[in-house]
């Protein structure tokens, strides 16, 4: 159903032909969700020289933000990048064969407008009075909270290992736990 919405929406329109005609339609479209958020991630993998390209979009299941997660190999590094449609960085950043990540770079916030309300309301309301604070709580800015939940992540080898396999998710997941300041 929501990709039907999808199809309909001004988001879909944005997406240009170049990225239309790239879909690897041998591919399934996934549909991914994360804790403490009612966003969610539809990922369309696009036929592509990277290691994997997808065009994602942000989801409330009636409004729509486009994105480009793309990984290529860079020597014994892999770059992962999460871009807007026309190719610009919102944010990239390097891993190494170990899974350990870093060269973080935040080239441009990521805002997505509209979604806000909702995850911050479900992110306090699951924080109990022990638990640690989150990236989102402890830091100033889409970078820092940014630079925070790569180290966390590259800190948890679970973490590390899943981002590897699901890199597009995890390039997603990372922007919308840190995108959502005022």
């Amino acid at each position: 159903m929501v990709l039907l919405t999808l199809k309909k929406s001004d988001a879909w329109a944005k997406v240009g032909n170049d990225l239309k005609t790239r879909i690897d339609h041998s591919r399934k479209i996934t549909l991914s969700s994360f804790e403490n958020s009612s966003v969610q991630v539809i990922s369309i993998y696009l036929k592509t020289s990277f290691s994997f390209e997808a065009i994602i979009f942000y989801t409330d299941g009636t409004s729509f933000f486009p994105a480009v997660a793309k990984s290529k190999s860079a020597g014994e590094l892999n770059y992962l990048a999460l871009t807007d449609l026309n190719g610009k960085p919102y944010y990239d950043f390097y891993s190494n064969r170990d899974n350990r990540m870093g060269k973080f770079k935040v080239h441009n916030d990521l805002k997505l407008a509209g979604f806000e309300d909702d995850f911050r309301d479900r992110s306090r309301s699951s924080l109990g009075k022990e638990a640690e604070p989150t990236c989102m709580e402890k830091t100033d800015s889409f970078g820092s909270c940014m630079l925070c939940a790569i180290n966390e992540c590259a800190s948890d080898w679970v973490c590390a290992v899943v981002c590897t396999v699901m890199s597009a998710q995890c390039l997603a997941g990372f922007g919308l736990g840190c995108a959502l300041f005022d």
